[in-house]
């Protein structure tokens, strides 16, 4: 019997209740970077280009360091993650963080400057996530216009990207799709379970940096189902110096069902 394919890939960026560079960007990338690195596992990283918050300072700095420790990685795959508030592109007033308040223009403008900035870098994208998992109507125009391959992103079924694309809107509340089956929503059995009762050989799941150090979910994800499954985990937030109980549901997936799956990165 043929494994399915399993993309795990990774928001890397800052959290908007803690704002923190180190505890929610720099270190917690890092430790999901060696994790499967060690593990000879492919992974990809949608590395946030943006500070997001005017009041984080040296995110470029951090960033910079980041980008450049990445480099002598094999098994990770470095992608552009957009939040467009606050990018700090000239001529666009970036005061939105939704892809759809800003022009066709404006959009690619943007798009072209991640790449460029990845290619600083020597990192070479071929898939692109926006923030908020929302469009543009002529968003896949844009990114056949760019030489992106895939958008990792889909509100479209016609799409031709579909079946590699798992992605939906999040406010449609769609709890069967398999980019919020992971170990950050519910624990590893569950999530290995529901893979396997998945209709589709292609499966993708992701995880936030910030989520490595901090009980996030129930603070934040309108598809907690982790308060179903676990009732020990505090409707609230958690800060940790040790690993969160998500990191550990994810690890645990990992050394426990690792060789039920063929492990892709785009």
């Amino acid at each position: 019997m043929n494994k399915k394919i399993l993309y795990l890939t990774f928001d890397c960026e800052i959290w908007s209740k803690n704002k923190n560079l180190s505890e929610d960007f720099y270190f917690p990338t890092i430790t999901i970077a060696n994790f499967f690195e060690n593990k000879k596992i492919p992974i990809t990283l949608f590395i946030s280009l943006s500070q997001k918050f005017p009041q984080i300072n040296n995110y470029y700095e951090t960033l910079d360091r980041l980008l450049k420790k990445l480099k002598s990685y094999k098994y990770i795959s470095i992608q552009p993650h957009l939040h467009f508030y606050n990018l700090p592109i000239k001529g666009i007033n970036t005061k939105s963080d939704t892809m759809k308040n800003y022009t066709s223009s404006e959009l690619s403008k943007m798009i072209n400057w991640a790449i460029k900035f990845l290619k600083k870098y020597d990192y070479h994208p071929t898939t692109f996530r926006p923030a908020g998992y929302i469009t543009n109507k002529n968003y896949y125009n844009i990114l056949k216009n760019h030489n992106l391959q895939s958008s990792n992103l889909t509100e479209d079924k016609s799409h031709k990207e579909y079946q590699l694309s798992t992605f939906q809107n999040l406010n449609r509340r769609l709890r069967s799709i398999q980019s919020i089956i992971t170990p950050e929503i519910i624990p590893a059995n569950r999530v290995h379970k529901e893979f396997q009762k998945s209709l589709s050989e292609i499966l993708v799941s992701n995880f936030h940096s910030f989520s490595v150090y901090h009980s996030t979910t129930l603070s934040w994800h309108p598809c907690s189902l982790i308060k179903i499954f676990n009732n020990n985990i505090r409707d609230k937030i958690i800060k940790k110096q040790e690993e969160s109980y998500e990191w550990k549901q994810m690890k645990k997936f990992i050394q426990k069902y690792k060789n039920k799956y063929s492990f892709k990165n785009f």
